[in-house]
């Protein structure tokens, strides 16, 4: 990358001379001359400044106390349209984050935290990987990570449309690229930030194996004194692109997931590379619009709203609530069970419980709600007649009379003389793990 101030000196003594090659899509190749690349950087310049008032190069008060704005990043494809932009932002004195286009938005994240950037420029490839970075946990489009001022995402305009050198107004531009304050001293020449694309921008993983912290561990077995040892190795399965970033993300940041209290964790016992790590944490807020939160783990996850209005018709009809109960309102036990109690009724715990799926592969988890009838809800009969009729309204009712002729044989062989509360126990039991959504991300409902 060439210093700003060569392309204003090759800009004026060698406007002629090829400054690059850039091809088309169709193969062609387009000429980029000293002079079309000092005019085009000097006018995407100008539409930064004309676009954002935060940039600008840095000034020295009368103590000598250098100013800078924050730094920008930006996030294209390898073409001469990047180099315009970087020579903009050094022309201005701009720190500039030059971000991979591999990398995710996780990695992504990170770096805007760490680095405190207020722009970025992206390409529309790109758009939505920047848009997940710099989300908040609402879900819009900016994000409040570095202070009071939102991270702001602005399109990359195409190269061709940067080598047509006009600023923000439709003009010509000043084609001097390099401001006079673009550095204020001869040790000021950091005003780029090269990012390797081999490297995540998070903190490498340690795994706990061995000392290292690499995640094999190599054994040796000696069966007998005669021989041979068996040759053995252990691999960690779960790694940094498991999933935990985002669990720990939504547990530390949303309202609701700092409210959340694990109960049980646990895995699955098959090959490493297929295993799970299954966390299960219980929230006391029973409104929907805390599941909301829970299930799109504070809209990271990307569930569609039909899929949300479905589980939401799901809670309503089982507990036998109006379809127009407030999303806001929390579901009480008295709203759903008519005061009716029995034995043990008060050692359930309360509000609902939330079941996280973390695969060895996966970026994000897989979030399943299951819904407490035991505590929530009316009698077994009553609990099973509303799920039918919901399974039946959902064009999924071809078993249900098996299913209610299933529960009334259970409940005739039930020995009458017992407390109803065991068979409550025992059939809601089965009950809520029937009641159970899985959310995963771009599908509609499982």
């Amino acid at each position: 990358m060439p210093d700003v101030l060569l392309v204003d000196f090759h800009g004026k003594h060698n406007p002629h001379h090829i400054f690059c090659t850039q091809t088309t899509r169709h193969r062609n190749l387009v000429p980029v001359s000293d002079a079309k690349q000092q005019s085009a950087t000097a006018g995407c310049q100008a539409k930064l400044r004309a676009e954002n008032s935060s940039l600008h190069p840095p000034t020295v008060d009368a103590d000598g106390v250098v100013t800078k704005c924050a730094p920008l990043a930006i996030m294209m494809e390898s073409h001469v349209g990047l180099a315009i932009y970087v020579l903009a932002c050094m022309g201005m004195g701009v720190l500039v984050l030059l971000l991979s286009a591999r990398l995710s938005s996780f990695a992504v994240r990170h770096l805007f935290r760490e680095t405190g950037v207020k722009l970025a420029i992206v390409s529309p490839r790109l758009h939505t990987v920047a848009l997940d970075a710099a989300s908040t946990l609402e879900g819009n489009s900016t994000c409040q990570l570095n202070g009071d001022g939102a991270i702001i995402i602005r399109p990359a305009d195409e190269w061709g449309t940067l080598l047509q050198g006009t600023d923000a107004a439709g003009g010509r531009q000043s084609t001097r690229a390099a401001q006079n304050t673009h550095f204020v001293s001869e040790q000021d020449h950091q005003v780029i930030t090269l990012h390797s694309s081999g490297m995540s921008g998070l903190a490498v993983f340690k795994s706990l194996i061995a000392y290292d912290g690499s995640p094999l561990e190599y054994s040796w077995k000696w069966n007998t004194r005669t021989s041979e040892p068996d040759n053995r190795y252990s691999r960690e399965a779960i790694g940094k692109d498991s999933g935990r970033d985002a669990l720990m993300h939504f547990l530390g940041n949303s309202p609701e997931g700092k409210l959340m209290k694990p109960n049980v964790m646990g895995m699955d016992n098959v090959e490493p590379s297929k295993s799970r790590l299954k966390i299960y944490f219980t929230s006391a807020n029973t409104s929907f619009k805390s599941v909301r939160e829970i299930m799109t783990m504070g809209g990271i996850s990307d569930i569609s709203e039909e899929s949300l209005q479905n589980l939401r018709s799901m809670i309503l009809a089982v507990l036998g609530l109006p379809a127009d109960f407030p999303e806001e309102k929390e579901i009480s036990v008295e709203s759903t069970t008519a005061g009716q109690t029995w034995k043990d009724f008060e050692a359930l715990c309360e509000g609902f419980i939330y079941f996280f799926d973390i695969a060895p592969t996966s970026g994000r988890p897989q979030v399943k709600f299951f819904l407490t009838t035991p505590k929530y809800g009316a009698d077994d009969l009553t609990i099973a007649r509303n799920l039918m009729a919901w399974m039946d309204e959902q064009g999924r009712g071809t078993y249900c009379d098996a299913y209610i002729g299933a529960w009334r044989t259970g409940r005739e062989c039930t020995d009458t003389s017992v407390i109803s509360a065991r068979r409550r126990e025992s059939l809601t039991s089965s009950l809520t793990s029937l009641l159970s959504y899985t959310a995963r991300p771009g599908t509609k409902r499982t």
